[in-house]
């Protein structure tokens, strides 16, 4: 039975007056201390101590980083994209046809995201899971791209989204599942429609994300995506705006954190307070362009 100490004397009569090395060494964490009673062993002095702490060494391994291996940066995926792809504003044109003569550096970067092993996946951030994630998607988005070219729209494959031509994790997946099954479901973070690209026209930039800068990079290109006139605009005379079509395929995960697609457009859309008041406006109506399915590159 484990007994309260409540007071001092009764602490200091829990432990000996002279305690000795090997009370001390547990006590301290196995620290060698020299003891009296040393005796020799192979030509050796050697002390109770010191061969326990000997032992000790044997059994004890100490704690191995995790995830060293893993580049969370993903700077891997973010050259390849340097290379073969140009970005202007919120529209990205990728060089399918360059990376289907050149493809060792795209297998490469989905052989690094194929390998890793489930067990070491659960032990990532939120923000590495994530980043992971979004990344896999946008990179085997070009991969089944490129198997397939020549193509005039993602859409000319047939039914590109449900087909499960890779593997992660150690299990079969599909487009879909990995955007509804995973990242909708399991992060509910809506600015990922911001950052998932489904090599179209229609689609927001196309970028390599960062597990430490996750945050940054998706409220950047949400809020180069809203800014874009092109895309996206405010007619005050009207009390409209007109906003992308990812924000009517997917309010309901912009309401359900937000309130309302108006709530979370706003401030990313409006440039002075009285223009954010304007777009949150209940008074002001939205609606939503076409979405563009032509392919984003050449």
């Amino acid at each position: 039975m484990i007994k309260t100490m409540t007071s001092r004397t009764h602490f200091q009569s829990a432990f000996p007056e002279k305690p000795s090395a090997i009370f001390l060494a547990l006590l301290f964490g196995f620290t060698l201390l020299v003891e009296p009673g040393a005796r020799a062993e192979g030509g050796k002095t050697t002390t109770p101590a010191a061969k326990l702490n000997k032992n000790l060494k044997k059994v004890v391994t100490p704690a191995q980083p995790v995830n060293q291996g893993f580049d969370h940066s993903h700077a891997a995926f973010k050259a390849l994209l340097e290379k073969n792809s140009t970005t202007q504003g919120s529209h990205t044109i990728v060089k399918y046809t360059e990376l289907k003569a050149n493809p060792a550096a795209l297998n490469a970067y989905l052989k690094t995201l194929e390998d890793l092993k489930k067990e070491d996946f659960d032990r990532f951030t939120l923000d590495q899971k994530l980043t992971f994630w979004i990344n896999a998607y946008n990179a085997f988005t070009i991969k089944l791209i490129v198997d397939h070219l020549p193509l005039k729209s993602i859409k000319d494959i047939g039914k590109p989204w449900k087909m499960e031509f890779f593997t992660l994790l150690g299990t079969q997946r599909s487009l879909d599942q990995v955007e509804h099954d995973i990242i909708r479901k399991d992060f509910q973070e809506p600015r990922v429609h911001l950052a998932l690209v489904c090599a179209s026209k229609g689609c927001p930039a196309l970028k390599g994300y960062a597990a430490e800068q996750l945050e940054q990079q998706l409220e950047s290109v949400t809020r180069v995506f809203l800014q874009d006139p092109e895309r996206n605009r405010h007619d005050a005379a009207k009390k409209t705006i007109r906003i992308g079509k990812i924000f009517d395929w997917y309010g309901d995960d912009f309401k359900r954190k937000f309130g309302s697609v108006q709530n979370f457009v706003a401030p990313r859309m409006g440039k002075t307070p009285a223009e954010i008041a304007e777009i949150a406006s209940k008074d002001t109506d939205v609606e939503y362009n076409d979405y563009d399915w032509s392919l984003n590159g050449i």
